[in-house]
């Protein structure tokens, strides 16, 4: 693709948080194609990778947010003192940026401005606004977790209440940052609130520097390890170990090691990102989550950079298989929840398919997801160039099964909200395939949790 196209001589703001450190990676490689790149990160996380880390982008304000964290961490009267001085910075950057920049992309949920009239105004000037939704800040709250509240009858019907008073402002928030965007940028396992065509994530990718995760550090040969009794190790590193499924994989890998499988199972939680590197770079291989919409989110991106390969569950592989394109999908060994416990002890059996999922894997940062590609098709988005088959449409989007626990689970809580609540709850549009099939659920008798009516099968 031709850099020099409409777009590369940009003025771009990117921010407004470093979540999962999507902003920094992107303003840096926008910068490396010549875009004047500016990354403002308003709340830095202590485990997340530097934002130092700019190469040609410039930080915005950074000092004095460090300096604002600094009082923060000092008390209540920091706290106090930093969250009144936060929101006069913030609008300052605002009415500079007015004048600077001539696109932003804001990753998730946040914006400047209160109820997002930032994002109106950028609009109104004839600023290009791009939105990044990563996940957490779209997937609808019913989806999103065990909700345990809800299958309590004791307190069903308020936690269905106000269960659906968040998904009502969650949904007002995310209509208001698509209408005021001019590209949405989305998972299409995560996109039941857009209610026009969106940029599917997977085209666009989770930018990667080559070498710097040092994936030439290859794992020990198989001989070696038994010459030397190395011991073949596995890495889970969990950032919410509910959602994650951990327990499970915890159980199952203690019951592994005691019918005498030599495994060196690690689990890390809350750890600052040098230590996960430093386990990544000695693993054999990652499990990643039990339960998850995406086949490679943050760290099992960082895994693949590291020629790991990763192991991850879920129910939605089929669905992303229709609406992804074959060279964006990440090559990750994805299963179904179901399959984890038997396909775990065969992987580990089998060391060449491992191996040779982690050269596929790495392969595909470096080519896919190398920075330069990314920064290459996110100048086009830029630029209105936005090919055909990266676009979704928002009728498509039925996946029903959500993140953080098994779908016998959400099939109740879902039964148990829409017996409560009614389908206008859902606060999606009639037309797409998700609220089709609650329609179907909410017409039936309600069944017990083992009922099929309707149910698609997930496939891996």
């Amino acid at each position: 693709m031709d850099t020099a196209m409409p777009g590369k001589d940009l003025r771009i703001l990117v921010g407004p948080i470093d979540t999962a450190s999507f902003p920094s990676r992107l303003g840096r490689c926008l910068a490396e194609k010549g875009c004047r790149v500016w990354v403002l990160n308003t709340s830095a996380h202590r485990y997340h990778a530097t934002t130092d880390r700019l190469g040609l982008a410039r930080p915005v304000a950074s000092s004095a947010f460090r300096l604002l964290r600094i009082l923060e961490d000092r008390g209540t009267g920091g706290i106090v003192l930093g969250g009144s001085l936060k929101p006069f910075l913030i609008f300052g950057i605002f009415l500079w940026s007015l004048f600077a920049i001539d696109a932003v992309v804001f990753v998730s949920g946040r914006s400047l401005i209160r109820g997002y009239w930032d994002l109106w105004i950028y609009r109104l000037l004839g600023k290009r606004v791009v939105r990044v939704f990563l996940g957490s800040d779209s997937r609808p709250k019913y989806l999103s977790g065990p909700h345990d509240q809800v299958l309590d009858s004791v307190s069903e019907r308020k936690a269905c209440r106000e269960l659906a008073a968040r998904v009502r402002r969650q949904q007002k928030r995310i209509a208001r940052m698509s209408a005021w965007s001019d590209v949405v940028i989305e998972n299409p396992l995560c996109g039941h609130f857009q209610v026009k065509p969106f940029v599917n994530w997977f085209c666009v990718g989770f930018p990667h520097d080559p070498g710097f995760f040092e994936p030439n550090d290859a794992t020990t040969d198989d001989a070696s390890k038994q010459a030397e009794n190395v011991r073949f190790k596995i890495l889970h590193c969990p950032s919410n170990p509910r959602i994650k499924g951990t327990d499970r994989v915890d159980s199952i890998m203690d019951r592994l090691q005691s019918d005498g499988m030599e495994i060196d199972y690690v689990r890390i939680t809350g750890m600052p990102h040098h230590v996960v590197l430093q386990h990544l770079r000695t693993c054999d291989f990652v499990i990643d989550e039990l339960y998850s919409d995406t086949p490679m989110a943050g760290f099992a991106s960082e895994a693949a950079a590291c020629g790991r390969a990763v192991l991850v569950a879920g129910y939605g592989w089929e669905a992303l298989r229709t609406s992804v394109p074959e060279e964006f999908v990440p090559p990750n060994l994805c299963i179904t929840p179901d399959d984890f416990e038997t396909a775990l002890p065969d992987l580990i059996r089998d060391q060449q398919r491992y191996r040779q999922t982690g050269k596929e894997v790495l392969r595909f940062i470096n080519d896919c997801w190398h920075s330069s590609a990314v920064a290459e098709r996110f100048i086009r988005i830029l630029a209105g160039d936005i090919p055909d088959h990266w676009w979704v449409q928002s009728e498509q989007v039925g996946y029903w099964q959500g993140l953080g626990t098994t779908q016998d689970h959400r099939e109740q809580v879902l039964r148990r909200f829409l017996n409560n609540e009614g389908l206008k709850a859902l606060k999606v549009n009639q037309n797409n395939a998700f609220y089709a099939l609650m329609s179907k659920w909410r017409t039936t008798d309600h069944p017990d949790a083992t009922g099929e009516i309707d149910r698609p099968r997930a496939s891996g």
